[in-house]
């Protein structure tokens, strides 16, 4: 149906309003024109083109959702302070968790190991070999070189030479712990205690051995005999890994030579004599 309204008369075209439908109007001319109401079959056609268009609009609507929705990266669950992993917020179990193993550091709190105290081990033995271990410097000391002292004789040289030794070894041995990243599992007194277990009677059966065998296979003797205790002790006595025991055996070894070197030297200085 048109729009506007023609004049039989005189032809003039005049637009259609809904208000005019079904009633007789006069035209300048004044010709009547008869206006026609508009039919039921237009209406229902306008009415179904603006239905069209708003199913139209809530479609693309709808498609746009679902385009953001799957660009979108699901949500990361947050579990305490930390995200976990995108497996996980997928709905999908990650196998690295569920067996606990962790595939970085920080994305979960990994399990505390748990030590048995062991008497034998953290109170028996290291006191056992910290005695052992000065009763055989001082032996050591009384036959340095293949030569043979009293007591006395040694007496004043070898206790300075044990504490500063102790004392070297244990804070070398701390230091390098944290420079390694080594972790005694211990209370540290008792650490301390097995520190100074180990750090005596290796280096002192070698140089036993070294005077006893004499020349140069003495000294390999003696000094892989010294490193093969230290490792022997580390073993029995703490609980790290071969990695970390290897950083202990180096440092210790390292202290104790240098304080047998500067100890001898000062002694020989002071007194004019080769001990």
């Amino acid at each position: 149906m048109s729009d506007s309204i023609v004049c039989d008369g005189c032809g003039k075209k005049y637009k259609w309003h809904d208000k005019l439908g079904g009633k007789k109007v006069k035209c300048a001319c004044g010709h009547v024109i008869a206006v026609a109401a508009r039919t039921v079959e237009v209406v229902r056609e306008e009415i179904e083109d603006d239905l069209y268009a708003l199913a139209s609009d809530a479609e693309k609507k709808r498609s746009s959702a679902e385009a953001v929705a799957i660009a979108a990266p699901p949500p990361s669950p947050v579990v305490g302070n930390q995200v976990k992993p995108g497996l996980a917020s997928a709905g999908i179990e990650d196998p690295f968790i569920a067996k606990g193993i962790y595939r970085r550091k920080g994305l979960a709190e990994e399990p505390k190991k748990e030590y048995t105290v062991s008497p034998l081990r953290d109170y028996i033995l290291p006191p056992v070999f910290l005695i052992l271990g000065i009763i055989l410097c001082f032996v050591e000391a009384m036959h340095h070189k293949g030569n043979n002292y009293t007591l006395a004789q040694v007496l004043p040289l070898t206790i300075p030479t044990i504490i500063a030794n102790l004392a070297l070894v244990v804070g070398g041995t701390f230091l390098a712990s944290a420079m390694a990243g080594v972790a005694f599992p211990d209370k540290i007194p008792i650490t301390i205690l097995k520190i100074c277990a180990v750090a005596l009677a290796p280096g002192a059966i070698g140089g036993i051995l070294d005077p006893l065998i004499g020349g140069i296979n003495g000294n390999i003797v003696g000094s892989l005999a010294a490193v093969g205790l230290y490792f022997g002790l580390f073993a029995l006595l703490f609980r790290i890994a071969a990695a970390e025991m290897v950083a202990c055996v180096m440092v210790i070894w390292i202290i104790r030579i240098g304080v047998l070197y500067c100890m001898y030297k000062f002694e020989g200085y002071r007194t004019g004599s080769e001990i």
